[in-house]
C-alpha cells in the first residue's frame, strides 16, 4: 500500500480511543486523564473504555466534564460483550488508534481491533516480570505478544524478563515517560530538625515494600531523630502493616492516612519523601514529591535514575537495604540546609522534565511512528 502524507501526520478532529483497567486513584489513571485532556484541548475526539468500572470517582467526572466519551463496563460484564461493544463503537467513527492503558487488557485491545482499520497499541506500565506474574502465563503471554506495537512508561521494562521469544517481540515498544501538571504542585518551606515529617505514598502491596518503612522509622527514632512518618495509600497488606507498626511500638510516629485525593496538599508540609519499592515503572509519586520540592530517598526501582541524582536532589539505595535507607534519612535529618537544597533541585528538575507539553508531543510523535510502520506492513 502506498504511504500518503496523512499517514505521517495526526490531524485534529481525528478519533482516538483508550482502554483503562479501572478508574481508581492510581498513577496510570492520572496519566490517562492528563493525556485525554490534552488530546481534547487540541481538538481530537476521544473515547475512554473502562474495562472494569468499580466506582465513579473524580477521574470519571473530570473526563465527562471535559467532553470525553466514557463507556464503562461493570466487572461482571461478559468478556465477549465488552469486545463486541468496543468494536461497535470503533465502527461508528474512523478511530485511528485504540490504546491500552493497562497491560492485562492488551490482548483484548488487539481482539477489539481485529479486522478493523483502527490500530491497536498495547501498554507496559511497570516491569514485564511483574506484569507476567500478575496476569499468569497464558494471558501474560498473549498480552506480551499482541498488540504488535506497545508503549512503555519506563526504559527498564524488560529487565529480568527471561523469555527469549517474548523479549524479541518487545522490540516494537516505544517509550513515553510519565508527566504531570507541574502547575498543580507547590513548594512549601521545609521545617527544621525538630519533629521532622517524613512521607511515603503507595498501595499497600508486596512490590511497594511499605513494610521496610517500619524498621527504617524505628531505627531512626532509636538514633535520636524526632520523626513522624505519614503514609498515603491502602491495600491488601494494611492489616499486616498496622500489626508491624504496633509490634515495633511506633504507633505515634507512623501514621497510616489511607487514600489521599489531594496529594499536593498532603505532601506540602512534609520534609523528606521516602520510597522503598522493589518494582516500579516511572513512579508518579516520586515525580509529585519532586514537584512539591522534596528531597527524595529511594530504592533503585524503575526509572528513578532518570529522576534522582545522588547527592543532588536525593539518594538512591539498593532494593531492600534498610541500613542504607535509614542512614540517608538520619543524614538529612541532621542536615536541614542540605535537605532544603535537595528539595529546591527536585523542583527545578521537575519543571524541566515533567511538563505536560512533553507528554502530548512525545505521544503524538510515537503514534505517528506507529502509523508509519503499520501502513508500511500492509
Amino acid at each position: 500500500m502506498a504511504q500518503s502524507e496523512s499517514v505521517n501526520t495526526l490531524k485534529s478532529s481525528e478519533y482516538f480511543a483508550f482502554i483503562l483497567g479501572d478508574l481508581g486513584n492510581g498513577g496510570q489513571e492520572k496519566q490517562l486523564l492528563y493525556l485525554t485532556l490534552l488530546f481534547r484541548k487540541n481538538n481530537f475526539n476521544v473515547t475512554v473504555f473502562v474495562w472494569n468500572m468499580s466506582d465513579q470517582n473524580t477521574h470519571y467526572n473530570n473526563l465527562i466534564r471535559s467532553g470525553i466519551n466514557v463507556i464503562c463496563f461493570d466487572q461482571g460484564t461478559n468478556l465477549l460483550k465488552k469486545i463486541f461493544a468496543i468494536r461497535k463503537e470503533l465502527k461508528r467513527h474512523p478511530y485511528k488508534f485504540l490504546h491500552s492503558f493497562a497491560f492485562y487488557v492488551n490482548f483484548y485491545t488487539w481482539l477489539s481491533c481485529f479486522g478493523l482499520k483502527t490500530i491497536p497499541v498495547g501498554a507496559i506500565r511497570t516491569r514485564m516480570i511483574l506484569h507476567f506474574t500478575d496476569t499468569g502465563k497464558i494471558l501474560g503471554g498473549l498480552c506480551s505478544w499482541l498488540p504488535f506495537y506497545k508503549i512503555s512508561n519506563n526504559h527498564l521494562f524488560a529487565d529480568d524478563f527471561k523469555n527469549p521469544i517474548l523479549r524479541r517481540r518487545l522490540r516494537n515498544t516505544f517509550i513515553v515517560p510519565n508527566h504531570l501538571d507541574i502547575n498543580n504542585f507547590h513548594v512549601s518551606k521545609s521545617g527544621d530538625n525538630v519533629h521532622i515529617k517524613t512521607v511515603s505514598v503507595g498501595r499497600l502491596y508486596s512490590e511497594k515494600r511499605i513494610d521496610l518503612l517500619i524498621p527504617i522509622i524505628k531505627n531512626a527514632l532509636q538514633s535520636g531523630a524526632d520523626i513522624v512518618h505519614y503514609h498515603a495509600g491502602e491495600g491488601a497488606l494494611e492489616a499486616d502493616i498496622r500489626a508491624g507498626i504496633k509490634e515495633a511500638g511506633i504507633e505515634k510516629n507512623f501514621i497510616l492516612c489511607g487514600n489521599i485525593n489531594n496529594i499536593d496538599a498532603f505532601l506540602s508540609d512534609k520534609d523528606i519523601f521516602i520510597h522503598t519499592a522493589d518494582y516500579e515503572g516511572y513512579p508518579n509519586v516520586i515525580m509529585e514529591a519532586m514537584a512539591c520540592g522534596k528531597p527524595i530517598i529511594t530504592t533503585n526501582c524503575g526509572d528513578v535514575t532518570f529522576m534522582i541524582k545522588n547527592n543532588v536532589n536525593g539518594f538512591i539505595t539498593e532494593k531492600g537495604d534498610i541500613e542504607a535507607l535509614t542512614s540517608k534519612l538520619i543524614y538529612l535529618y541532621h542536615n536541614p540546609e542540605i535537605c532544603r537544597a535537595f528539595g529546591a533541585e527536585s523542583r527545578r528538575i521537575a519543571e524541566r522534565m515533567f511538563n505536560l507539553k512533553h507528554l502530548f508531543q512525545t505521544t503524538v510523535d510515537v503514534y505517528s511512528k506507529i502509523s508509519n510502520y503499520h501502513f508500511k506492513k500492509i
